[in-house]
């Protein structure tokens, strides 16, 4: 057993190093302690070349797919010859981070390899929301764990440097989707467990994301409602009203106006009681209770709480 650990520690020690890249928030290329970023390599297209590899199942590609992608308006010629150059730029810089990451051509394809393998955080993002989106048990908070890891890998857009670009675009646009989709779950299961302020926390990240995404306007009221902040729900309902204006021209659907008015006319309420601190509420005198209204802060204490619980900072 002795002899066995001892291996499996030399092994563990000895494992190859992966060829890891980043592509959400930004790019760059990292070995061990060595990185290459975007800006070290001048040729866009050299860097266009490695993204849609990157990007790609086994990072390889048909060669007559990278001449299309890349140099869709040269002639088959001049399109190679570009490819060639690229490929003449991009080398050494590969090499320089270690000499067993490399392109080459099989069978036809360009294939972008590493001896230790390739990771992206792509793919690491979209195997855990996948999992957590696939699942189909009960809610819990170990599953509600689960959705905010696979939210936390969520560390930017595609490319966002890139811009509008035909290359990404459409990915960037289903990995924000995916990303939205989790914060909706997430928040889905956290209010299913009356845990409000992750679920207020998840659909404003979203509502940041897409302003007029009315559904998560129409939780965000609900959340509120149910949490007793009443003017934060039916605020809420104003600034979706705002957003739909602005982005799309159109008014809330009747849905979003069934949810205020039930707000307004106090059918939907706080599902538990706000209690204050013991030590705010314990007597430390003896004197009589209070039997004025003109002595005491409540009306002040209540709206301190609906601050502090629906801002990340109260001055």
């Amino acid at each position: 057993a002795r002899f066995a650990l001892q291996t499996n520690k030399k092994l563990a020690s000895h494992s190859p190093t992966p060829l890891n890249i980043s592509l959400l928030g930004g790019f760059q290329l990292a070995f061990g302690e060595h990185t290459l970023s975007a800006d070290q390599i001048s040729l866009r297209k050299a860097r266009d070349l490695l993204k849609l590899l990157a990007l790609t199942p086994n990072h390889r590609l048909h060669r007559e797919e990278v001449l299309d992608l890349l140099w869709p308006e040269q002639s088959p010629q001049q399109a190679a010859h570009n490819l060639s150059q690229t490929l003449y730029t991009l080398r050494p810089k590969l090499s320089a981070l270690n000499s067993e990451i490399g392109l080459c051509f099989e069978d036809e394809c360009l294939a972008f390899k590493a001896s230790g393998g390739i990771s992206t955080d792509v793919n690491d993002f979209e195997c855990a929301a996948r999992s957590v989106l696939d699942f189909t048990g009960r809610i819990t908070t170990q599953a509600t764990a689960n959705c905010h890891e696979a939210i936390l890998k969520y560390t930017g857009d595609l490319l966002p440097d890139d811009g509008p670009s035909d290359l990404f675009y459409p990915r960037r646009e289903q990995l924000r989707q995916m990303y939205i989709e989790l914060l909706l779950l997430f928040a889905h299961y956290s209010l299913e467990l009356k845990d409000y302020l992750p679920t207020i926390d998840a659909l404003q990240q979203i509502i940041v994301i897409d302003p007029a995404h009315e559904e998560a306007h129409i939780r965000l009221m609900r959340t509120f409602a149910l949490n007793g902040q009443r003017q934060a729900a039916i605020r809420q309902y104003q600034i979706l009203e705002e957003a739909l204006r602005r982005e799309l021209d159109v008014t809330p659907s009747p849905e979003s106006t069934k949810i205020r008015d039930q707000i307004l006319n106090g059918e939907l309420v706080a599902t538990r009681s706000l209690v204050l601190p013991e030590w705010l509420v314990r007597p430390h005198h003896n004197l009589p209770s209070i039997a004025s209204s003109f002595v005491g802060r409540d009306a002040e204490i209540q709206q301190l709480r609906d601050l502090v619980q629906s801002h990340r900072l109260v001055s």
